[in-house]
């Protein structure tokens, strides 16, 4: 019998907490338009972490589950972003990510958005465009890669 490897453990991260209402309005205020119905944790406390937790996430989830190629010809952006978001949400339970659809130079393209300790952050799902831009990290809204968001789902 062979040996099955086992995933990685998950890592400890720090967990923060911030009402739905200061969510809300931090996202107007970056002009960020709800998709309805959206904002479905209303009235509920939103947990994130911070900057150097939100980068073992990522690390963990990329290293622990297989990715799915993207197929380029059907524009699958939207399934990478809810994918990131969805494992996120279920294994760390942070619902301080969030999809996005926006312009990038890529034209209309959907991505994550992230809330940590330093504020809000972009973070682009999909591995063969991370690889393609060489983005190893997050990244603020349009002041580097022309990502700007518009419409939000958290």
């Amino acid at each position: 019998m062979g040996i099955t490897k086992r995933p990685p453990e998950p890592p400890q991260i720090p967990y923060l907490v911030v009402s739905s209402g200061v969510i809300d309005r931090e996202l107007l205020v970056m002009m960020l338009e709800p998709m309805y119905p959206c904002l479905l944790d209303a009235s509920s406390d939103y947990s994130y972490t911070t900057d150097k937790g939100w980068r073992s996430v990522a690390a963990y989830v990329y290293s622990s589950f297989r990715w799915p190629a993207a197929i380029p010809a059907r524009k699958d952006c939207d399934f990478f972003a809810m994918l990131f978001m969805s494992l996120v949400h279920c294994h760390f339970g942070l619902n301080g990510c969030g999809f996005a659809i926006g312009q990038t130079d890529l034209g209309q393209h959907a991505f994550n958005i992230v809330r940590s300790d330093t504020g809000w952050w972009l973070w682009e799902p999909n591995p063969s465009i991370r690889r393609s831009l060489n983005l190893h990290d997050y990244f603020r809204p349009s002041t580097e890669w022309n990502y700007t968001p518009l419409y939000r789902l958290i």
